[in-house]
């Protein structure tokens, strides 16, 4: 029902639109009523002045005469005072009528607009905020044993600051993750949105995946503003979820919460197209929370712990290393990480945060912290 608020309010604003219109038409009739017993009594006034008209031209004393011409005169002033009336009642009954057709076509304007904007808004509304809903439900399962999550080794004392690590090392939501850590670097944003679309690779058509690549080629600044550009997807009907993803990712400044959003959409309406039925509905909420609980583990991957950074030692960076991190990065293959980590603590890597990401990180992607680190990325 919630759903469909926007036909509730367009209806509810059509059906208001009728009342001027009763209104008008009650004002229209008042006004032939009126004019109806202005005009009697200008034709009862009219018979008089005849009438008194034939009594002076017959009278011929001058007393009689100039009696006559008297009530002559009081009948002109009650005619002007009539045509006054008149004048007055028009004027008025047409401001009437006016504000009538104003608010009649100020009903029906929000009812057509609401019937015809309603559905783009409830698509762009809902969609994040059951995302929102899925996360509120998932970092409850989470937190659901009501003790503190494990920290890492070194934590300071609970402070503003330790809370907003928790909540980075046990997001289940990219979107707030994003907005509360304040991530600066539009090459890592853009890798991750990037990274989010990846995920839906098999659903997405030929076009939308060169669009993506050429949107990593411009993070890595071998593409253009222009070719990103040109990839870029023209707007589409608000049905068309791949359209808006792959908008969302080739932006010229990419918002990487809205591009996760669409993603974690994109994914829940290939595995469940129809969610009318309550059931329908809860597999949709299941998919969206599954999705984005998987692109919070990708935010992590691409940008690490932002609130302990880890200092790189140049010395760890030997040619093996680099050459092993390399090719992870240009492949998109990163089944080599425990490799690498092996590699890493051959050069005397002692970071238990670098090796265990490698060895122990699930998933990663292009842009991923410790291969930037390696190939010394930003």
């Amino acid at each position: 029902m919630l759903r469909n608020w926007w036909r509730f309010i367009g209806a509810a604003f059509a059906l208001s639109a009728l009342w001027p219109l009763w209104k008008g038409s009650e004002i229209d009739r008042q006004w032939a009523e009126q004019f109806e017993e202005i005009n009697q009594k200008w034709n009862a006034n009219s018979e008089l002045v005849r009438a008194e008209t034939e009594v002076f031209e017959q009278t011929i004393s001058t007393r009689g005469q100039l009696k006559s011409a008297v009530a002559l005169a009081t009948l002109q002033a009650e005619k002007v005072k009539l045509r006054r009336e008149e004048i007055e009642t028009s004027r008025r009954l047409f401001d009437e009528r006016g504000d009538c057709y104003l608010q009649f076509i100020f009903f029906w304007g929000v009812a057509f607009n609401m019937l015809w904007i309603g559905p783009f808004v409830t698509r762009l509304v809902t969609g994040r905020s059951r995302r929102r809903a899925c996360s509120v439900r998932s970092r409850g399962r989470n937190f659901a044993s009501g003790g503190e999550p494990p920290h890492q080794d070194g934590d300071a004392a609970e402070s503003v600051a330790s809370w907003s690590e928790t909540e980075w090392l046990h997001g289940s939501d990219p979107e707030p993750m994003l907005e509360d850590a304040h991530l600066v670097s539009e090459r890592k944003l853009r890798l991750f949105a990037a990274a989010c679309c990846r995920r839906v690779w098999e659903q997405l058509g030929a076009d939308a995946r060169r669009a993506v690549e050429v949107a990593e080629q411009h993070a890595d600044g071998t593409a253009a503003g222009e070719q990103l550009d040109a990839a870029r997807p023209a707007a589409g009907e608000p049905s068309d979820r791949e359209a808006a993803l792959v908008r969302a990712v080739a932006e010229r400044s990419v918002d990487a919460g809205d591009c996760a959003s669409a993603a974690a959409t994109f994914h829940a309406d290939s595995q469940i197209p129809r969610h009318e039925t309550p059931s329908e509905q809860e597999q949709w909420y299941e998919a969206v929370s599954t999705e984005s609980t998987a692109q919070a583990d990708l935010l992590r991957c691409v940008f690490g712990n932002p609130f302990r950074p880890v200092v790189f030692d140049a010395d760890w960076r030997t040619s093996t290393v680099v050459g092993i991190a390399n090719q992870m990065y240009e492949s998109g293959d990163f089944s080599l990480a425990p490799v690498l980590a092996d590699a890493l603590q051959d050069a005397n890597c002692t970071s238990a945060d670098v090796l265990d990401h490698l060895r122990h990180g699930g998933q990663h992607a292009r842009g991923c912290w410790v291969v930037d680190l390696v190939l010394g990325r930003e």
